[in-house]
């Protein structure tokens, strides 16, 4: 018989003769502190539940749909969680370590405090998501989408903090100084002339890159950059709401 266990005191939650990834869907909306770890719950629809401190450590919750759901205070370190959905969630002061979430969507969630550390987020979707007071300046959000998501820095950040973040769409002004320090850098900056003229032959393909952000080949002008590191900074993040608190 599974059993579903309170990760505190070890209490039964639930149980019954199901799996016990069955057990956890049909007790969604009430597993408060239960432990889940290790489990297979991919594929799972856990949507609207509530796993409020609940335990998932090293479960896998590939393609899982946790949309509407509360896991305040959850763990959800060293999961495999890569495109499941997390849309509209409350994770605030969530454990968030060592795990996949790549191809994953948080748009819409409040992530707010939550410890974040040595995860994976490729092309994660956190449009809209509040990520305040997640220490942002550590993780690698550089296919992430951001657009709209609540971010502030404690401190002030590095140009290599910020080059960690996609940037997206960014004004003209933005656009062409980020590309001349692109230029600037390059082994070939004469691609970029190429590419303005031409519209082909992308003068990143082959190299790596600093910035991220949505280039605009129609507005390239070669030049020196014009602003300093702090200039820059401080542009970026007033462009995109993000709150600097230094």
């Amino acid at each position: 018989m599974a059993k579903i266990m309170n990760r505190y005191n070890g209490e039964v939650i639930v149980e019954g003769d199901e799996l016990m990834r069955d057990l956890a869907i049909k007790n969604k909306k009430s597993l408060l502190d239960a432990d889940l770890r290790g489990i297979d719950l991919s594929v799972s629809n856990f949507d609207r539940s509530n796993f409020e401190s609940a335990d998932f450590g090293g479960s896998d919750l590939k393609y899982a749909d946790f949309r509407d759901s509360n896991l305040k205070n959850s763990n959800l370190s060293n999961v495999d969680a890569e495109n499941s959905f997390f849309d509209r969630t409350r994770l605030r002061a969530a454990s968030i370590e060592n795990s996949n979430f790549d191809s994953s969507s948080f748009a819409d969630s409040d992530l707010r405090y939550a410890k974040i550390r040595n995860c994976t987020f490729e092309y994660t979707n956190f449009r809209g998501a509040d990520l305040r007071g997640i220490g942002i300046m550590g993780l690698d959000l550089r296919t992430a989408y951001l657009s709209g998501a609540k971010i502030e820095f404690y401190g002030f950040p590095s140009i290599r903090s910020l080059s960690f973040i996609n940037l997206g769409s960014l004004s003209d002004f933005l656009t062409l100084e980020l590309m001349r320090r692109d230029a600037y850098a390059h082994p070939h900056p004469e691609r970029f002339d190429e590419w303005a003229a031409e519209g082909n032959n992308c003068p990143y393909r082959g190299e790596e890159r600093f910035w991220y952000f949505s280039e605009k080949a129609f507005l390239w002008k070669p030049g020196d950059p014009q602003m300093t590191d702090r200039d820059l900074i401080k542009a970026i993040c007033e462009e995109k709401g993000w709150k600097l608190d230094y």
